[in-house]
């Protein structure tokens, strides 16, 4: 008997590649298994760890394996001979897709946005398809295809014993010694392991051709691996001519969960870091989702956890069009969020919010613009390393980009109060920057108050012809312009507060005892206790600049509304 119940992957490119071969190898046991056994991913600092319960290797059916590769054959012309099952059915696919882009076309230009009723839409291309179309741009198919006809074709036998030895070394942690009855060869390919080409840290490569490493640096039982994880786990976007790929990468979770939460549809982005961000996001409503699909204790997927306990990242590589072909010209890494754990149902219900709004607020950014782009970059960092400066500078940027964006009647979006206070009360309690005694402060929350009245509430009722006090249109820019320099920004606080007020004093002397909007005073009292936070902390007043503009550019719903705020959101 041969019983294993550990696989070592040990990390040898430090891409995407480590990963595909990891989930793959979990999905060859998971199938060989016949899915009657829990089997786990677990990343370590240098190696993942695939773990089921004991198994006989020698017991296992290897044939079945062999008829059924666990990666699809892409069928993409009729000199390819017999088509296997489940084959990938390239043109067929590819019509599809381009009925349903005229489709869309046609959509779009009809003003109601309907078409008539003769106009029935296209069935689509399956979910994958786009991801397939990436592969084969990046000229992944060929090799695809080879690897599985060479294993369709094998020595029953030969093919079973080199799985068993395969397998058997995996189980131990080392290397295989000598050779096995079956070696394929197969060619590296930059689509599912970026460092194969050369050339990768410049577009082109100075003294050597572009053309990829020999075959000798390939282990092909490796590559069938990644070739087996590329159709769950690998996710193409188009960036005009450039390709972007990526991977979740999994810290601890099954991989039958893995697997349904790569079936889901992700959010389209075509931009950098709008995909990054997306892409991200999506993991954490993925595995949200699928903690409620948990039979059993409903929260049992995430409970005691965050995102980042079961997917530690997202690694990604660009490749850059050089006009003949695409060359990798980026590899990189982004976190998943960490921001707190789920202990309760308010906790899981919290991270459904918070993880909706921020998509629905960035989804109306434009990344071709500096501005914009440069505020995604900000979010995007926060998002990665839970850098919680970046955040900051982010919201005030953000409160900027509000007040311009509506002035110019273009739609945007704010987060809500509600779930910014708790984000921060939740993720800061004990973190060195005092965000959460800041924003529990009655004085910092009453000139917050008064500076969202003064800016974003009143060019919500200018909208709708309804204006009753001035509109401070430079207030957030110069909030956030004085934001290092402390007596500054006291004084451009202070001279606020008091044009605030004395606009409520005339408003209240010329409507008098009649009808009409009105608005509370900022009391001295309420300005001294917002003061004292300069006075304890002296090194963080960019900190208390940047969330003064952050909420009052957020939509209050802590309160109840009866007019404006509850449509404001959206101009």
């Amino acid at each position: 008997m041969e019983l294993v119940s550990q696989w070592t992957l040990y990390k040898r490119t430090g891409t995407y590649a480590d990963t595909l071969a990891a989930v793959g190898l979990a999905k060859m046991i998971d199938f060989l298994l016949d899915g009657e056994q829990e089997v786990f991913v677990s990343e370590k600092s240098d190696s993942f760890l695939i773990t089921s319960d004991p198994v006989d290797l020698s017991n296992l059916d290897y044939q079945k394996l062999q008829a059924r590769p666990q990666f699809r054959y892409a069928h993409l012309s009729d000199e390819d001979g017999d088509i296997p099952p489940n084959a990938i059915l390239y043109a067929e696919q590819k019509r599809l897709a381009d009925e349903e882009r005229e489709y869309k076309k046609k959509n779009a230009k009809a003003k109601s946005g309907i078409l008539s009723d003769d106009e029935t839409r296209p069935r689509g291309p399956e979910p994958r398809f786009p991801t397939f179309q990436k592969i084969n741009l990046l000229q992944g198919f060929g090799a695809r295809n080879k690897l599985y006809r060479e294993i369709e074709n094998a020595d029953p036998e030969a093919f079973r014993t080199t799985l068993i030895q395969r397998l058997m070394a995996l189980g131990t942690g080392t290397d295989l010694q000598g050779t096995t009855p079956f070696a394929p060869s197969t060619s590296p390919l930059q689509v599912f392991n970026p460092i194969a080409g050369k050339g990768i840290n410049q577009t082109k490569a100075l003294s050597t051709s572009r053309k990829s490493l020999p075959n000798d640096f390939l282990d092909w039982f490796e590559e069938w691996l990644r070739y087996i994880a590329s159709d769950i786990a690998l996710m193409g976007y188009s960036m005009n001519k450039d390709i972007k790929m990526s991977v979740p990468v999994p810290k601890e979770i099954t991989f039958r969960t893995y697997q349904a939460m790569n079936k889901e549809k992700g959010t389209l982005a075509w931009t950098s870091r709008k995909s990054d961000i997306f892409a991200v996001l999506d993991q954490v409503g993925f595995l949200l989702q699928h903690a409620e699909k948990e039979s059993g204790v409903r929260l049992r997927l995430v409970l005691n956890k965050s995102p980042r306990d079961l997917i530690s990242s997202i690694q990604t590589t660009y490749f850059k069009s050089l006009g003949s072909g695409r060359a990798v010209t980026n590899i990189s890494s982004i976190g998943v969020p960490d921001w707190f754990t789920v202990k309760t149902q308010a906790d899981y219900d919290l991270w459904k919010r918070i993880t909706d709004d921020h998509r629905k607020v960035l989804q109306l950014w434009d990344e071709d613009k500096s501005e914009e782009a440069d505020l995604l970059g900000a979010y995007r960092d926060f998002l990665s390393a839970s850098d919680w400066r970046a955040f900051l500078q982010f919201l005030g940027g953000n409160g900027i980009l509000l007040m311009k964006k509506r002035e110019k009647g273009k739609p945007a979006r704010t987060f809500t109060y509600s779930d910014l206070e708790a984000l921060f009360l939740k993720s800061q309690e004990n973190s060195k920057l005092p965000i959460a005694e800041v924003i529990r402060n009655a004085g910092f929350k009453s000139v917050a108050e008064a500076m969202r009245k003064a800016t974003v509430t009143e060019q919500f009722h200018k909208s709708r012809g309804n204006q009753s006090f001035d509109i401070h249109y430079g207030l957030f820019q110069e909030i956030k312009q004085k934001a290092k320099f402390r007596e500054q920004l006291i004084e451009r606080v202070a001279r606020f507060v008091n044009e605030y007020n004395a606009e409520n004093a005339r408003r209240a002397e010329r409507i008098k005892e009649g009808a009409g909007r009105r608005r509370a005073n900022v009391t001295l009292q309420e300005l001294e206790e917002l003061f004292s936070l300069f006075d304890k902390y002296p090194k963080q007043t960019e900190t208390i600049a940047m969330l003064l503009i952050a909420f009052a550019s957020a939509k209050d719903d802590t309160k109840q509304q009866n007019d404006e705020q509850s449509l404001e959101e959206e101009i």
